[in-house]
């Protein structure tokens, strides 16, 4: 289990920093330190030649999911989802080892490594496939799977995905260990490669792609975020898709069975959720945005969410649409940071669509905490990777 997918800062491939910032007053509880870019042509450690059915090649390094920190190391893990074309090729899963750095000595620089890359394999060790029409399992032959969260616990990745969903243990190596049970209520039914298909077909499950988004551990507790609305909670509109505003927050208890469930409303039902990261047991970070991109992006936000006092609806099958009733109180929740305030100058034509990952780094030498966010640029070459670098006082 010594394999790992880390941001290393001074091995090869080394791709630098497209902008730096300096610090604001050391009073200020939240700063932007620096951002980094990985070339949205940068090759990953795959080892891969060639393209897939839509020319992209196999071993470009993007769709950058989520991210986590491992203290062993001093480096993080980083999953690429389930590759370019939403789900139209048959791209092999894999994660990467990388290695940040932030040189604070006046100005803040940020720098990055992509190190390793290492591909993730079912009980079998059949490498996971991407492709959304490879529905079930075939003698020899890939399932499907599309990585959205991971958390690093000692020498093991826990990884969700968003087509089962599934919750899913891995170590360094990539190699599948075990699979956490998920409530059959998160689960369609009726599982299809073609969008509409499934979304008609199926009254209950996690909406199409829009499975378990995000991960956080606190302790020997494991949380899991779906990233909309079940089926169940959601309204079918004319044109066949479904909204909503309530999307379910999943505990497990100390033996990674399914405990809880808490209700996390949205601001409105074109968001979505991407993210959820431990502060402590009650606790939490969550990413909220739009699905705009650049200067039209108008609600990109993580917020800060205080699961005490909120109501497990486990038993409850299906949930109001809209707004909740006096017996169900949601999670509490309220902006952390806003990235599009003008103070961070990431907002304009170039902020990205999707803000996917949330992760703590080493504590900076005054005590605050560190931040990283990740960027998912969907494998568009013209869109870099950016990492964000954070230092916050909770």
């Amino acid at each position: 289990m010594s394999t790992r997918f880390v941001f290393f800062v001074s091995c090869c491939c080394l791709l630098f920093c497209h902008s730096v910032f300096g610090y604001q007053r050391q009073s200020d509880s939240i700063n932007l330190l620096g951002k980094f870019g990985f070339s949205g042509t940068a090759a990953d450690m795959s080892g891969l030649t060639g393209n897939v059915e839509n020319g992209t090649p196999q071993n470009q390094f993007g769709g950058i999911s989520a991210i986590d920190f491992d203290p062993q190391s001093g480096s993080y893990w980083v999953v690429s989802d389930r590759g370019p074309a939403d789900g139209a090729v048959a791209w092999p899963i894999r994660a990467h080892r990388i290695e940040l750095s932030v040189e604070t000595n006046g100005a803040a620089t940020v720098n990055g490594t992509i190190v390793e890359t290492v591909f993730l394999k079912d009980f079998n060790r059949i490498t996971f496939t991407g492709k959304a029409d490879v529905v079930n399992q075939v003698a020899a032959g890939p399932t499907r799977f599309d990585p959205e969260g991971v958390r690093v616990v000692g020498s093991n990745l826990i990884i969700s995905d968003e087509y089962g969903p599934y919750v899913k243990y891995f170590n360094f190596q990539g190699e599948q260990l075990a699979e956490i049970e998920v409530p059959s209520a998160f689960q369609v039914q009726h599982p299809y490669g073609d969008e509409k298909d499934e979304i008609a077909k199926n009254e209950t499950g996690r909406m199409t792609n829009r499975g378990l988004e995000g991960l956080a551990v606190s302790g020997n507790r494991l949380f899991a975020l779906l990233q909309s609305p079940l089926i169940q909670d959601s309204r079918r509109l004319d044109n066949g898709k479904l909204e909503g505003l309530n999307c379910r927050l999943l505990s497990y208890d100390q033996k990674n069975h399914p405990a809880l469930q808490w209700v996390y409303h949205l601001d409105q039902t074109s968001n979505k959720l991407n993210e959820i990261l431990a502060i402590d047991d009650t606790r939490f970070l969550v990413i909220e945005r739009d699905g705009k991109l650049g200067a039209e992006a108008e609600f990109k936000k993580i917020m800060l969410v205080e699961t005490k006092g909120a109501t497990d609806v486990s038993a409850i099958e299906k949930l109001p649409v809209d707004e909740l009733p006096e017996n169900i109180q949601p999670v509490k929740k309220t902006t952390f940071i806003d990235l599009l305030d003008k103070r961070f100058g990431l907002a304009g034509d170039s902020f990205p669509e999707k803000v996917e990952g949330l992760c703590w780094g080493p504590d900076q030498a005054d005590g605050r905490k560190t931040l990283i966010v990740a960027v998912d640029n969907d494998f568009e070459t013209e869109h870099d990777t950016m990492i964000y670098v954070f230092a916050v006082k909770l």
